[in-house]
């Protein structure tokens, strides 16, 4: 049976029909064999009777059996608070086994960063707040450590090396099982080694990670392991999620080329 890919109503099959309706936002420029955006579309069509096979590796995972796919949708937005634009994630999956639905989320990555450190985003929200004083942007930003984190215990990262990324990719999952009424909410990072890629990026990428699963979990888990799914952990949710699901974290590693120093 093979796996439904949409965008909107329109199915997607085949690497043109990704690129047309979910293609990334710089067109062209972003979409070069090795990157991660068109690395993503060609593992998803590569079978399209199954899941790409490292994602089904953290999947199987799960309790409740074998998941049942319901649709996948790349470019996903997913709306999580009221103070300004959506996540959009890489990949939305929707699907359900014997313990009810899921909520999948993958994050597709070469060897970019995950985005800002939070005292960047929090500088910026209040200097954007100055200028233009009905921004949401530091409240957003504040919400979102309420939502994730919760105090800070005996040795467990500080704030300060949270990257900003990740914490939307969680409160997007998050938000997208809340509103499907699902009990578990998965968020994958989907990492494409290849000559495009720099080992010393990826390295830094795989810190970046591990500092915040180990925040996220309190101290529970310190480093991501690839094809193992981290969770379920337990996120305090107000003031953004009034029940969080259980939160499950794993990282699936796709080697098209050598990576570089």
């Amino acid at each position: 049976m093979p796996i439904p890919i949409f965008k909107g109503d329109s199915p997607i099959v085949t690497l043109e029909q990704w690129f047309e309706l979910a293609g990334p936002k710089g067109k062209d420029v972003q979409w070069v064999d090795g990157r991660s955006a068109k690395e993503c579309a060609r593992a998803w069509l590569e079978e399209l009777d199954t899941v790409p096979p490292e994602i089904s590796q953290l999947l199987q995972q799960l309790d409740g059996g074998p998941l049942v796919v319901e649709r996948v949708e790349p470019e996903a937005l997913l709306t999580f608070d009221g103070h300004g634009g959506p996540r959009c994630a890489d990949i939305a999956m929707w699907a359900t086994n014997t313990r009810g639905p899921v909520a999948i989320t993958v994050e597709a990555k070469a060897d970019e960063s995950f985005d800002r450190l939070l005292p960047e985003v929090l500088v910026a929200g209040l200097e954007r707040r100055l200028k233009l004083p009905a921004s949401g942007a530091f409240a957003r930003a504040t919400e979102l450590v309420q939502a994730l984190f919760g105090s800070r215990g005996k040795g467990e990262p500080r704030l300060d090396q949270m990257r900003y990324q990740l914490m939307t990719a969680v409160a997007g999952t998050l938000a997208m099982a809340q509103r499907h009424n699902a009990s578990r909410a998965v968020v994958i990072i989907h990492e494409f080694h290849s000559t495009q890629t720099s080992r010393t990026k990826l390295q830094a990428n795989a810190r970046d990670l591990d500092v915040f699963v180990n925040r996220l979990s309190r101290g529970a888990v310190t480093a991501v392991e690839p094809g193992v799914l981290h969770g379920p952990f337990t996120v305090p949710g107000a003031p953004l999620f009034a029940k969080p699901a259980s939160l499950y974290v794993g990282k699936a590693i796709r080697v098209v080329g050598e990576p570089t120093p």
